[in-house]
């Protein structure tokens, strides 16, 4: 039965894999923000964006020249072009980072189920496990949050009509990119805690399991030596 723990524990460790943070490109997709229901009229959905890009404004006051506003102009249209090349690639990246992510939390919830179910002689001390997991659950949903709010920001950028509202799709501009830093960050925290929390405390119980083992097994011998 220990064998059969240590056996697992190793293949968890080989299956979580070493994450990078993300490396997300200013894209631009369809209008998809998750907040609009089916029925949400055209008005609302715009009434919705409106609110939004003022409160991009709001966030990022415009610090351009009037110079540089006329030259942002002239280059947003091309550039909202050439981004929507690269929008479904990013939302289709940035959706199978988080299942990765989903997946490795369901695998460790099971881990940590099988191992306080463990009917050995000595049961496995799981706490600081089980602490780590329940954190590294947060933080995935925190990278799930900014995985939308980036998506709609990204929407946003597209959708807005930058040669007449410059200072607007500056402003949105600057939230996107603030929403994809945030994504990075959220990625390297959730990176940093398998790679430094997770994967030594499933080593560490792995170790204790393997070290009971072998004492059994050095214990069996020497009784059939003696009988």
């Amino acid at each position: 039965m220990k064998k059969k723990f240590t056996v697992l524990i190793a293949v968890t460790l080989f299956g979580i894999v070493a994450i990078t943070p993300i490396a997300v490109r200013a894209a631009t997709t369809e209008d998809t923000t998750e907040t609009t229901k089916e029925t949400t009229t055209q008005d609302k959905i715009e009434k919705t964006l409106d609110s939004r890009y003022q409160q991009y404004k709001k966030d990022h006051p415009n610090a351009l020249t009037k110079a540089q506003l006329t030259r942002l102009k002239n280059l947003c249209k091309p550039a909202q072009i050439k981004t929507k090349k690269y929008t479904e690639a990013a939302v289709k990246k940035g959706d199978k980072r988080l299942k990765l992510y989903q997946d490795i939390v369901t695998k460790l919830e099971d881990v940590t189920k099988k191992l306080k179910e463990y009917s050995g002689e000595t049961k496995p001390n799981t706490i600081e496990l089980e602490v780590k997991v329940t954190e590294l659950k947060a933080k995935v949903e925190s990278f799930k949050v900014d995985l939308s709010t980036y998506q709609v920001a990204l929407n946003d950028l597209s959708s807005v009509n930058c040669e007449e509202f410059t200072d607007t799709f500056k402003a949105a501009l600057d939230e996107v990119r603030d929403k994809q830093k945030a994504l990075v960050t959220s990625s390297t925290e959730i990176k940093t805690l398998i790679n430094e929390g997770i994967k030594p405390e499933l080593v560490k119980i792995k170790e204790a399991l393997s070290a009971q083992t072998d004492a059994t097994d050095n214990q069996d011998e020497k009784d059939q030596t003696n009988g």
